[in-house]
């Protein structure tokens, strides 16, 4: 498990030192450039349309989609071990040894994400169809953007949140009430009622309020 672990978050490290690479960047411009064929006209029509596409095509979409399917994939390794519940007839010191190493990998990918998502979607949000907030799981991947790529991440990241038991919830209110009133005024109507579903569901019973 810590072996599969480090991979993941090795593939992740890797995708976003590839990223920031200008030399394998200006590879992929080159490969642009090479499609468009060799005359004047079609290398001025590149040249005009480069900016205009550095969104849509090179080495950002590659290797953020790499990043966020390793990051999902470390979502859904780590999620059964931190909402794992206690059967009868097993010891609890092994049941929440699960828990316990599952958590510091939970916070951290919570953290990183969402704050990493709000950043990009501040930035560039206006960028942005808003046909592509409709349906993250389908249009998300367009736009070479860490908030569309990842919006998906965050929608499972809040599902998490939204299972954990109430002393898990309880034990890190501190850190996830923040997120969630950051996450309150995002574009994306999936996010925003995961945020809901997890004020009624967590935030409610814990305030004494009925919803």
């Amino acid at each position: 498990m810590v072996e599969l672990l480090k991979t993941l978050n090795g593939c992740r490290a890797a995708a976003q030192e590839a990223a920031r690479d200008e030399d394998v960047a200006t590879a992929f411009q080159e490969a642009l450039f090479h499609d468009w064929g060799d005359g004047v006209a079609e290398v001025e029509q590149a040249l005009e349309s480069a900016a205009r596409l550095s969104h849509l095509h090179g080495s950002a979409m590659f290797f953020l989609a790499q990043e966020a399917s390793a990051t999902q994939a470390l979502v859904s390794l780590l999620s059964p071990l931190y909402l794992h519940k206690q059967g009868r007839g097993t010891l609890q010191v092994e049941e929440w040894g699960r828990k316990m190493f599952a958590e510091p990998h939970v916070m951290a990918a919570i953290k990183e994400v969402t704050n990493k998502f709000l950043e990009s979607e501040e930035k560039d949000g206006h960028l942005i169809d808003p046909n592509v907030w409709r349906n993250l799981q389908e249009s998300g991947g367009k736009v070479a953007l860490y908030c569309t790529f990842f919006g998906t991440v965050v929608v499972n990241l809040l599902k998490l949140i939204r299972s954990v038991e109430e002393d898990q919830f309880s034990l890190h209110l501190q850190e996830f009430f923040p997120i969630l009133c950051s996450l309150v005024l995002v574009q994306s109507d999936e996010i925003r009622k995961a945020v809901q579903e997890i004020l009624q569901l967590q935030v409610a019973p814990l305030l004494q309020v009925k919803v």
